[in-house]
């Protein structure tokens, strides 16, 4: 399947920031947010999922 032409215009990019929390009886926890933003733009712009959602990018490779 072709790209639309337009796709190359439409893409952006991001300076994405992530932070990990430990706990002691649950999974960690991963948080990824844009950069830059004031706290209150945060809160509606962040991902957070268990440690192990996550996969490495070298591996997928």
């Amino acid at each position: 399947m072709a790209a639309h032409p337009d796709a190359a215009d439409s893409r952006r990019t991001f300076d994405l920031h992530g932070v990990v929390v430990s706990y002691e009886h649950r999974p960690d926890r991963c948080t990824i947010y844009p950069r830059g933003l004031a706290c209150q733009d945060r809160v509606e712009r962040w991902l957070s999922a268990d440690t192990d959602a996550f996969v490495s990018l070298r591996e997928m490779r």
